[in-house]
């Protein structure tokens, strides 16, 4: 067993094993127990803890971000076809993202969060398909893997995103470390949140909410940056107005 081929499902269930409040021992047969059923119930407790500390050793240190970045992402996985870019993102893809950065359990919401980029092949994200049956299927993916991609949307996709546009994330005015800081895990747009962003995008365009939301994310920022800028402009030209009148 190593991080190859631990799957996210089986991560999960050894995580709540290893995080419980038993001896190191019970925990060790527990493990043993959940991945090789009772092959090894009669063996003594020293050869037990001996083979839990061969066999899962590698648990005990978290691979880096180094490492992660060094792993190739998935190209396919089952019937699934998968976006790793930016740019073909959607509006609809990119709130849900940010609904599942709320799952407080960091493994349910590194679950939740690929099931955004994984699309049953011949489908159209969020339709003619079971959400929850892609949430399932994440499971499956080896942790390794998992956490890669769910690095990868954090600190690539959605990174370049909001460095892209930071007036729009209320980013402007902060500097590297304070947004280091602050973490690229949040659930809203900054700084009126994402309902009246999308508000405004319609009343400007006259598109229905159904159009924007299929709308590529880049997209929809740019538009969002523009009214922002407009809406600035006039609020200076009217102060200045008032100064005259």
């Amino acid at each position: 067993m190593n991080w190859g081929n631990l799957t996210l499902r089986q991560y999960k269930d050894i995580s709540k094993i290893l995080e419980s409040e038993k001896s190191e021992t019970i925990k060790a047969r527990e493990m043993l127990r959940y991945l090789y059923g009772d092959r090894y119930d009669g063996m003594s407790d020293l050869l037990v803890l001996s083979l839990f500390n061969r066999e899962f050793g590698f648990l005990l240190e978290m691979p880096t971000d180094s490492q992660l970045s060094r792993i190739k992402k998935i190209d396919t996985f089952k019937e699934y076809k998968i976006n790793y870019n930016i740019d073909s993102l959607s509006v609809v893809q990119f709130i849900d993202i940010c609904n599942y950065a709320k799952v407080d359990d960091k493994i349910d919401r590194i679950a939740a969060t690929l099931s955004a980029l994984f699309i049953p092949d011949g489908k159209e994200y969020n339709d003619g398909y079971s959400p929850t049956d892609v949430i399932n299927d994440m499971w499956e993916i080896p942790a390794m893997q998992a956490f890669a991609i769910y690095g990868h949307i954090y600190n690539d996709m959605l990174k370049q995103l909001r460095e892209g546009f930071p007036t729009v994330f209320g980013y402007e005015d902060e500097n590297d470390d304070m947004q280091e800081e602050r973490g690229y895990e949040e659930s809203a747009l900054k700084p009126y949140g994402f309902l009246p962003y999308m508000m405004a995008v319609a009343k400007e365009t006259n598109e229905k909410y159904t159009d924007i939301y299929k709308w590529a994310i880049p997209h929809f920022c740019y538009v969002v940056s523009y009214l922002i800028a407009k809406a600035k402009e006039d609020e200076k030209q009217r102060r200045k107005w008032k100064k005259t009148h």
